[in-house]
């Protein structure tokens, strides 16, 4: 995205100043000169990648008897977001089976579980980025963020970014199994039973830092979440497939289901977390 260099940030606010001045009746605004600020900051360029790779790998293999089949695998996924330190992982693996018992029982089941970690982004990090000053650089000659609020309540998006300890972690299990009985000629019961589980963790740290007087914290405040949706369903149907004279079949299936959802959520928060500021190298 193309955006205002540094002099035309400027130039703009003279205008924004000159216009607001003759509203004001008042002849003599105080502009500023855009040789002051020799430093042209393109803030999407500090907070975002030049590649966000993509890596999938997958690997799977199935066999079997007559009465019984089975498959297996797994995978790898990782993904870079957009922004620096954002990014997805997941690992899975998974296996189902089928397997005919008898004449007239089938049964099986899968099975998948995958594990997930993801680096978060802070809120409102592009609004920041877009609408930052870009007159001023994003570290001083001392090393450290510079202070954006000359211009305005505005954070540095480059010390948002670096002050970010956003991650979560989560499992997720989804299986199911069920039997097959052939209780006559073209008359089927079947019953499936199914879970979707996850625990999810996020952990947020915020350490002690000072850019500026809207930029600033001192609380050193870690806050967890812990949710674990789950769900489950059983599945109870009765089908009878028939043929009226050769040419016309029909199938009638009656049937129950039950589901059920819930979800447990807790969120805890500690103020003055030293030790999580030296792990993190802040």
């Amino acid at each position: 995205m193309q955006l205002a260099n540094g002099s035309e940030y400027i130039e703009l606010l003279n205008e924004k100043d000159k216009l607001a001045a003759a509203r004001a009746n008042n002849s003599n605004p105080t502009l500023r000169n855009p040789g002051d600020y020799p430093n042209s900051t393109n803030w999407y360029d500090e907070i975002l990648r030049n590649n966000a790779m993509i890596q999938n790998h997958e690997l799977g293999f199935s066999g079997g008897t007559e009465n019984v089949q089975y498959a297996l695998g797994g995978g790898y996924f990782r993904q870079e977001g957009i922004a620096k330190g954002n990014q997805y992982e997941r690992i899975n693996v998974r296996g189902a089976v089928d397997a005919k018992v008898t004449s007239f029982l089938k049964v099986g089941g899968n099975l998948t579980v995958s594990g997930t970690e993801s680096d978060n982004l802070p809120n409102g990090l592009f609004s920041s980025a877009y609408v930052g000053p870009s007159s001023v650089p994003v570290r001083g000659e001392d090393g450290s963020f510079s202070d954006l609020t000359e211009f305005g309540s505005f954070g540095n998006p480059a010390a948002s970014l670096f002050y970010n300890r956003n991650r979560t972690k989560g499992l997720r299990l989804v299986g199911g199994v069920y039997a097959e009985v052939y209780l006559m000629k073209g008359l089927t019961f079947k019953s499936a039973y199914g879970i979707d589980r996850t625990n999810s963790d996020n952990r947020i740290y915020i350490p002690r830092y000072n850019v500026s007087s809207v930029q600033r914290d001192t609380t050193q405040k870690l806050t967890k979440k812990v949710e674990d949706p789950s769900s489950y369903y059983w599945d109870n149907t009765l089908t009878y497939d028939f043929t009226i004279n050769k040419d016309h079949r029909f199938t009638a299936l009656i049937g129950t289901n039950i589901q059920q959802e819930r979800i447990h959520t807790m969120t805890a928060a500690r103020l003055g977390c030293r030790i999580m500021e030296k792990n993190h190298g802040t």
